[in-house]
């Protein structure tokens, strides 16, 4: 026990270091230097997923099993899901979920008292993690990945420049200026929507392309989709996204 305490205390200290402020690879970055991170090709990448969701419901799948993470890392490599995992030990989904989520609000609650995060942006964190965790905890191998926060941030960006014709560096500027994807397309006579509905259709090839090599059902695709849907319509009003490198006023 005493070491999956010390595994959860990694996840508080990741969480914290992680999401309490932007990417700092993602402010030192030149735009086209990376696909993760706004390059040309950015938009043809699969997502990798949040790796803090990943290590989470693995670290909280070992403390309800009572397993070390290896062996929970293990049995998703032979193809298990996290459910199925915890249904092995005599425990449920909802076990590990309840264990997720409290080491998600104890990290971000430290994150806030610290000063480094504002309560409503953590309130975001929180919700974007619990529900990309439940997204994936039926997934065998935790794969595919339902899309990371930075991912859809890049998603988006694209799908700006798409729409506008703009380079992706003058918006990437604007946005470290705190205006929104909404303001700056705007100035090309295009819409938020319209940036949200380009990204939508790309994210929607690759959810089909996984639903026809058997990785996702319709089902789960059409949840993922809304979820997708919901958090794009979002972002388009959400000043600086990651960009900025500081928290802006919304």
């Amino acid at each position: 026990m005493k070491r999956i305490g010390q595994s959860l205390l990694a996840l508080v200290l990741v969480l914290s270091a992680i999401w309490a402020v932007p990417s700092a690879t993602a402010q030192r970055q030149k735009p086209g230097e990376s696909q993760h991170h706004g390059g040309q090709h950015a938009r043809e990448a699969r997502p990798h997923g949040d790796p803090v969701v990943r290590q989470g419901l693995i670290t909280a799948t070992a403390a309800v099993t009572a397993q070390k993470p290896r062996q929970v890392r293990a049995q998703l490599e032979a193809g298990k899901s996290i459910e199925q995992i915890a249904l092995t030990a005599g425990k449920s989904a909802a076990d590990v979920l309840a264990r997720f989520d409290a080491g998600v609000d104890r990290a971000l609650r430290r994150a806030v008292d610290s000063g480094r995060l504002p309560q409503s942006v953590a309130n975001a964190r929180a919700a974007w993690f619990k529900q990309a965790a439940r997204l994936q905890i039926d997934q065998p191998g935790l794969q595919p990945a339902f899309p990371g926060l930075h991912e859809l941030h890049v998603m988006m960006i694209s799908a700006a420049v798409r729409v506008s014709g703009m380079r992706r560096v003058d918006i990437r500027a604007q946005l470290e200026s705190c205006k929104t994807l909404s303001a700056i397309v705007a100035t090309r006579g295009k819409s938020g929507a319209d940036v949200a509905r380009d990204a939508l259709a790309q994210a929607d090839r690759t959810l089909m392309q996984w639903v026809s090599e058997g990785k996702l059902t319709t089902a789960q695709r059409d949840e993922w989709h809304a979820a997708l849907q919901a958090a794009m319509s979002n972002m388009v009003s959400t000043s600086g996204l990651h960009v900025a490198g500081k928290e802006c006023a919304t």
